[in-house]
């Protein structure tokens, strides 16, 4: 007699998966949500050097007042959090930049924050599917961990 261990597991696998999808897909949500958060927030994810090359004063009253920002960004990235980024060599980028920084903005961040996220975004997205995959690993585990605790709490309720 055959027994098709992987046909029952499979079946399982099912079964607990039509169980817990909403309960599932919440805690991916969530995890993403955190992990972008990390992964975008800067000394953690990346850290940026901007060295400033200039800021000159535009002419007070115009309609493009502000300081106009040269110098040069540099971007160096967590492998852990930018693993493909690490991969194909570009765990360090940098870029020179020039643009006019808002009226008030003297020391031109606005500008080196623009062009933090310019270098930042592609490498997010070139990581995306990395990102999914960790935060499904994370909610398959804190889904199987929460099932025995709302099976408790539901037997309490009854």
């Amino acid at each position: 007699m055959i027994h098709l261990t992987g046909s029952t597991k499979a079946k399982q696998a099912r079964d607990w998966l039509k169980k817990n999808v909403k309960r599932l897909v919440l805690f991916w949500v969530i995890a993403f949500g955190v992990l972008s958060l990390a992964v975008l927030r800067k000394g953690m994810g990346y850290v940026a050097k901007a060295d400033e090359v200039s800021s000159a004063l535009m002419v007070e009253g115009h309609p493009c007042f502000g300081y106009n920002v040269t110098g040069k960004l540099t971007c160096s990235f967590n492998p852990l959090l930018y693993p493909f980024t690490y991969i194909s060599g570009h765990e360090t980028n940098s870029i020179h930049f020039a643009g006019i920084s808002d009226p008030n903005d003297y020391a031109g961040d606005s500008v080196k924050e623009r062009r933090e996220l310019s270098m930042v975004s592609p490498e997010f997205l070139k990581n995306l599917p990395y990102y999914l995959a960790i935060s499904f690993i994370v909610a398959v585990g804190l889904t199987k961990l929460t099932g025995p605790l709302s099976r408790r709490l539901e037997s309490q309720e009854a």
